[in-house]
């Protein structure tokens, strides 16, 4: 992309198994619900891209979704969501 005012920001997190979904909120798509981010191939690590101004300055953390399977025959599904601030 040739422009000379915007620059990507890429967005990493590492989960773990039971991590299903991320989402970074406080970025410039907060107000459309945050920027969620994709699980790379079956390992642990999500990613997402968003164009913002050079000069843009934001604070941002993520939501992780877990999802775990319990139960004798693990057939209860039980999700929690956890806000993450930024490092």
């Amino acid at each position: 992309m040739d422009d000379h005012n915007n620059m990507n920001f890429t967005y990493l997190c590492d989960g773990d198994e039971n991590a299903e979904k991320v989402v970074v909120f406080g970025s410039t798509s907060s107000s459309v619900g945050g920027t969620p981010l994709e699980r790379s191939l079956r390992t642990s690590l999500f990613f997402g891209t968003e164009v913002a101004p050079h000069d843009s300055r934001y604070g941002y953390g993520s939501t992780v979704t877990e999802t775990s399977f319990v139960g004798p025959k693990g057939t209860l599904q039980i999700s929690n969501e956890q806000d993450v601030p930024a490092p």
